[in-house]
Formats: structure tokens, C-alpha cells, sequence
């Protein structure tokens, strides 16, 4: 909440300026810095206790309760701040290395770069923010803290270790993706193995299929001409009689009527085609959907569809 009223010894909070209790960072701010300072310290060292005994969780408590002392913590002095600093930065590396226990990446490279910003020459700071993009497998950004903590300190055993394991993740990398990029070669041009056979159309599937839908086109057809011959009304019989050609007719008459005959035999053609066309696209689009197909079963089904 915000106070409207300068803060000085006989500051006085308004009551109901929020909800929230502030009463806790009321008593810290009342504190003087050297009162902060010890009660921070005194925070740090139970962190330390509790992090001997593996109890990242605790530990991490008493170091937030150490750092946030410092929240309403303004030093007067160059002195007073650098024993806030003194304090400040091993809460922020210590509750680093907890969230690195915890494997919590995010809040392990907050608390780094506050310590950083504290002392840009932290060689733990850039330690643990390097396990933690190396934990990420971000490989650039591992190398560039790893490397900005070695120029710091070159023999730091740490640093060194967490570099030699960086160079074998990469080369680990490296070999995963040649093998992903020779099985993905390998799938796509050699032949299918049994584990891809698993969802292959069988051929007698395929040339069955075909037949059906042949010899429902065919029923289909005989069905649409049986109906036509069986229910042509009598009107339209006699107007195609008028329509022969009689004997006597001329020359231009007839081949009139052989032109009608060439283009309804290629509309014909064109229909069947049309309709083989249609029977492969269906079992194409059903061999695709099922999984791989091979090219005998696809030249058998286009032959039983013709």
C-alpha cells in the first residue's frame, strides 16, 4: 500500500490503508541498519545450518527472512554498505545453490544476477548460472557464463569440471541428432521393417476393396439402365424415332449425326476416366490413412478399378 505521509520517528500508519498486515515490515523498517545487519547474519547462519543438514527448503526460508531485511535497509555510509553487501551477497549465492539442489532453474539465475549485481566479479554467481543453462541444455549461454567466471578465476576446480561436462553434452547432442537424421533417411528410402509393417494395408485388402467399389459401379450402371429402359415414357421413345436419320437423308445430314457420335463416345471415355480416377484417389487417400502402401498393391487396385 502506499503511505500518504513522510516516514520519520513518530510516523504513525494509517489505519485501513489496505488490507494486508504490514505490521512484520513495519517493525523491520523501524530497525536501524546495524540492528538489520545482525539480524540478517543471524538468518544466514540457520540457512547454513539447515543446508549442511540437506534441508534446502528450510534453508532457503532463512535466507529470504535474511534478504529481506534488506528490503527497508538503506545504508547512510560507504561503510554501512559494504557490510550490507557482506551480508547480502552469500543469502543471495547461498539460496542460489539451494534452488540449484531444488533444480529450480528460474529462480537459481534470479538470485544469481542479484548477486551479480552486487558484485559483478562473482565467480559462484556465473558458476551457478552456467549449471542452470547447462541444466537447460542452452548451450551458448552455459559457455559464455562458464566462461566469464574462468577468466575471473582460471583454475577454479568447479568451473572446470561443469566446462568438461558442457563439451560432453555437446558432443552427446551432436550424436543424437546424427542418428535422428540417419533413421528419419533411413525410413523414408529403404524398405519397411516389421515394426512399419504394423499399420501397412495388406494387398488382398487393397484389391478387394477395389473390386467392391468396381462392381458397385457396374451394379450402379445396370440398375441406371434397367430404369431407363423400363420407365422411358412413350413421348420421349417417339420423339427419338423422329430423330433417326431415314434412308435418303443427304450427305451432310450424316455426317452431322457421325460427329454426334464421335463426341458422345469421347464424353463416354472421359466419364470412365473420370471415374477410375475417382476409385484410385479413394484408395490412395485410404492406404495413406492406414500407413505405407507399396507400389505392387497401388498398380494392382488402378488395374482391378479399370
Amino acid at each position: 500500500c502506499t503511505l500518504d505521509h513522510e516516514h520519520g520517528p513518530n510516523c504513525v500508519r494509517p489505519t485501513g490503508s489496505c488490507s494486508h498486515d504490514h505490521q512484520k515490515e513495519w517493525q523491520i523498517y523501524e530497525k536501524s541498519t546495524s540492528e538489520k545487519i545482525k539480524a540478517a547474519d543471524r538468518f544466514r547462519q540457520e540457512g547454513n545450518e539447515a543446508y549442511r543438514k540437506n534441508n534446502y527448503g528450510l534453508a532457503s526460508v532463512h535466507y529470504r527472512k535474511a534478504l529481506l531485511q534488506f528490503d527497508y535497509t538503506f545504508a547512510d555510509t560507504p561503510e554501512e554498505e559494504k557490510q550490507v553487501d557482506d551480508v547480502k551477497l552469500p543469502c543471495l549465492l547461498n539460496l542460489a545453490a539451494c534452488k540449484c539442489q531444488q533444480e529450480e532453474w528460474d529462480e537459481v539465475l534470479t538470485q544469481c544476477r542479484l548477486a551479480l549485481e552486487v558484485n559483478p566479479r562473482s565467480v559462484k554467481a556465473f558458476y551457478r548460472s552456467g549449471l542452470a543453462h547447462l541444466a537447460r541444455d542452452n548451450f551458448e549461454l552455459a559457455k559464455d557464463t562458464l566462461t566469464s567466471a574462468l577468466e575471473i578465476e582460471g583454475k577454479n576446480p568447479e568451473v572446470l569440471a561443469a566446462l568438461r561436462q558442457l563439451r560432453k553434452n555437446m558432443e552427446d547432442y551432436k550424436v543424437r541428432r546424427r542418428e535422428v537424421a540417419a533413421a528419419m533417411v533411413s525410413g523414408e528410402g529403404g524398405e519397411p521393417t516389421e515394426a512399419d509393417g504394423a499399420g501397412e494395408v495388406p494387398e488382398s485388402d487393397v484389391l478387394q476393396c477395389a473390386a467392391t467399389s468396381e462392381q458397385d459401379r457396374t451394379e450402379a450402371s445396370e440398375d441406371e439402365a434397367d430404369t431407363s429402359a423400363d420407365e422411358m415414357p412413350a413421348e420421349v421413345e417417339s420423339t427419338l424415332r423422329k430423330r433417326r436419320p431415314h434412308v435418303g437423308s443427304s450427305e451432310a445430314e450424316a455426317k452431322e449425326k457421325e460427329a454426334d457420335v464421335d463426341e458422345d463416345a469421347e464424353e463416354d471415355a472421359e466419364a470412365l476416366g473420370l471415374e477410375q480416377r475417382k476409385t484410385l484417389n479413394c484408395l490412395l487417400t485410404a492406404a495413406a490413412c492406414l500407413g505405407v502402401v507399396s507400389v505392387s498393391a497401388c498398380v494392382l487396385a488402378f488395374s482391378s478399378a479399370g
